[in-house]
């Protein structure tokens, strides 16, 4: 007999043959007290819940349920007693995700009104025409006592729909333990606006001090993060309860400076953008040593390298989980090379899971092996997202300051090529040509990467990498070279490689493409093409003709 299963996916788009489907199952099997959780998707795979997704891919998971624009009609009337039928069948219920585009109904509402030993987990709460501008029908949502995870974009709010967010963390009934806030800018859309929101009555203050009892908070987008807003937050939830804290949005010093006087003793999780004035690193040291021994950190930006070290001699010790992705052009960003590696393998001995980027030069010998074994001799190191960065900013100073010719280059590399966008700068083919060597990611690549690193250690422990390369076409002009990017963004594509159940067997694939496309059969760009072709010669379809260069 099948085992029975304690979370049942139901795709929107179907709904009613998933529920029948479930229903045959079920019966079959005898096991309707069995499901804990139902989750309502939008088709795809639902991956499984990290406590620690935020650290790992910041707010990658948010503004991907935010894309998510795909068009179901409400489930009106009758349609959604379908569901409701079903979920009353399942004694044991305790969790409904709802992972979809399509709004919540009033019956739905009505029915988890009723049954409160059934929390709500909304990614996200989606706020379609002509819900979005009806404050009964928000309201009826956002102040149900079972809601505990809210994830939504407030890119149409003017503040009201966080004012009625804050103000019920207060209220006796207010449950929620977790909130991630997308703001972003408002832009042109094909999409009907929705109308102000106003409150009516007025939110009536609570009687008390109780305060909200949050365990997780992310802010991203264009703003929400800054120091008063911070404060705001927490005179309505108990920051001193929160484990996990994300600012997914440049941090200046004046918000460190406010996080400092905020009570944070339980944090475990901290997710931080760094913005250019904390590269000094004096007061956002001075905050991370009032915090209480931090276990899993993101930190995206720059730092120099004496403020970053001082800060992993404060964590080392309970740190398992530790990200630091490159941003901006400062030469402090996090890239490391075969003498700042050593910052992090030397220190950070307990890290299980490492996400960074480090220089990827092909034609320099030793460079990257040397890279990968001080990575390799980790003692806990198990998992590791690595990104070959492959971006040289010094290359361009101005329409007519070159970086130096490399001695490898012919007299075909010498040549310039004026970048687009620009105001005339110019960059060396030879410098296009290494930035398609360094970018280049095959499984072969991947494979030996994985070698490497598991040979520095007699016991490895690592048991999966992910590997991909970074080169925006961005040369240090500001602007980007949209053609070279694509193909970069092609042949470095990530690649996954696991070890499998026997541990001498290793098992690699191609993640699948992110982002805008190329398909078999489009063309190279006329000023990339000579470039490409010196590379990897051919005549052909340049998608079957490229491969990896070798470790060195």
């Amino acid at each position: 007999m099948a085992v029975p299963h304690k979370t049942l996916n139901i795709n929107i788009a179907d709904y009613k043959a998933s529920v029948e489907r479930w229903e045959l199952i079920l019966e079959r099997t005898r096991s309707w007290e069995v499901p804990q959780r139902v989750i309502i998707d939008a088709g795809e795979v639902a991956s499984a819940d990290d406590p620690h997704d935020m650290i790992k891919t910041g707010d990658s998971r948010l503004q991907a349920s935010m894309a998510n624009c795909r068009a179901y009609d409400a489930i009106e009337g009758c349609e959604a007693q379908v569901l409701i039928d079903f979920f009353r069948k399942l004694p044991s219920l305790s969790d409904l995700e709802w992972q979809c585009n399509a709004p919540l109904v009033p019956l739905l509402v009505q029915f988890l009104r009723d049954r409160p030993s059934c929390n709500l987990h909304l990614k996200p709460f989606h706020l379609p025409y002509p819900y979005g501008s009806d404050p009964f029908y928000i309201r009826s949502i956002l102040c149900l006592p079972n809601l505990q995870t809210l994830w939504l974009d407030i890119r149409h709010d003017k503040g009201a729909i966080q004012d009625l967010i804050q103000h019920d963390l207060r209220g006796p009934n207010g449950n929620l333990r977790e909130v991630r806030i997308f703001r972003s800018h408002r832009g042109a859309s094909p999409y009907p606006e929705y109308s102000p929101i106003f409150w009516d009555p007025e939110l009536e203050a609570h009687d008390g001090q109780r305060l909200g009892q949050l365990q997780s908070l992310q802010l991203a987008g264009a703003k929400g993060a800054e120091g008063p807003s911070l404060q705001t937050w927490a005179l309505h939830t108990d920051f001193a309860q929160l484990g996990s804290l994300s600012l997914e949005m440049p941090i200046n010093r004046a918000t460190l400076e406010a996080l400092i006087n905020i009570p944070l003793q339980s944090l475990h999780s901290l997710g931080l953008v760094l913005q250019t004035d904390t590269h000094d690193g004096a007061t956002l040291q001075t905050f991370i040593r009032n915090l209480p021994s931090l276990s899993h950190l993101r930190l995206k930006g720059s730092l120099s390298l004496p403020t970053l070290e001082a800060i992993l001699d404060h964590l080392a010790p309970a740190l398992h989980t530790l990200y630091l992705i490159p941003s901006g052009r400062d030469p402090g960003r996090f890239v490391f090379n075969s003498r700042t590696i050593e910052l992090i393998t030397g220190r950070c001995q307990h890290v299980r899971d490492l996400g960074i980027s480090i220089r990827r030069i092909w034609n320099s010998p030793g460079e990257d092996i040397a890279i990968l074994k001080a990575i390799g001799r980790m003692p806990h190191l198990s998992s590791l997202d690595l990104t070959f960065d492959t971006i040289d900013y010094t290359l361009t100073n101005g329409p007519t300051k070159l970086a130096p010719s490399d001695p490898s280059f012919t007299d075909f590399d010498n040549e310039t090529v004026t970048l687009p966008f620009t105001w005339g700068e110019k960059i060396r083919k030879g410098n296009i040509r290494d930035g398609l060597i360094n970018s280049a990611i095959d499984g072969t690549l991947a494979k030996a990467v994985f070698d490497t690193i598991v040979s520095a250690s007699p016991d490895p422990p690592l048991q999966q990498l992910s590997l991909r390369s970074r080169n925006s076409g961005d040369w240090g002009t500001g602007s980007s070279d949209g053609s070279f990017a694509l193909i970069v963004e092609e042949i470095g594509r990530k690649w996954v490689v696991t070890r499998a159940e026997r541990q001498e067997e290793v098992i690699f694939r191609r993640a699948e493409r992110e982002g805008p496309e190329l398909e078999e059969g489009d063309t190279l760009s006329w000023d990339l093409e000579p470039i490409f072709r010196r590379v990897w010669p051919g005549d052909g379809d340049w998608f079957e003709e490229w491969h990896a260069f070798p470790l060195v």
